[in-house]
């Protein structure tokens, strides 16, 4: 199912009531989670769940893409994780994208090197590339990322 594109932008501009194209301060980003239907409680994981490129402000893009995540997909732990560590949205995750998530998680991770988490991937893919959700989700329980 996909999100009706110039309804979102539609809302979205409303919201963006300094037209800079991001919901970027504090009002501006209450009115979206309130939109959301969102706990303002929940505020940081609601950033970080919308916030794809990390700059700390949401774009329509970014919000669409949340949208239509949110419609379409289960936030399992594991899919969040996914998420978070396609930095380029590509719908896989390269060894870069793998190291620098499990930097981000934990200094306990940083003991595998790229080449080695690389060498991982290509085990896990059977040497065809990339880790898709299903293959991600095997690899964090093979080198012991807690999903839970």
């Amino acid at each position: 199912m996909r999100p009706n594109f110039s309804e979102v932008q539609r809302i979205f501009q409303t919201i963006d009531t300094d037209r800079s194209g991001f919901v970027d301060t504090v009002q501006e980003f209450q009115e979206l989670m309130k939109h959301a239907g969102v706990d303002p409680s929940k505020g940081q994981s609601f950033l970080q769940a919308c916030d794809f490129d990390g700059d700390g402000k949401i774009s329509v893009q970014d919000y669409l893409r949340y949208i239509y995540l949110k419609i379409n997909h289960p936030t399992t732990p594991e899919f969040v994780m996914f998420l978070a560590a396609d930095s380029d949205c590509s719908g896989s995750i390269d060894p870069k994208e793998l190291y620098s998530m499990l930097i981000k998680l934990d200094a306990m991770y940083q003991k595998y090197t790229e080449p080695q988490l690389q060498q991982m991937i290509h085990q896990i893919t059977g040497g065809k590339g990339d880790l898709n959700l299903q293959q991600f989700t095997q690899l964090l329980k093979v080198i012991g990322v807690p999903t839970k």
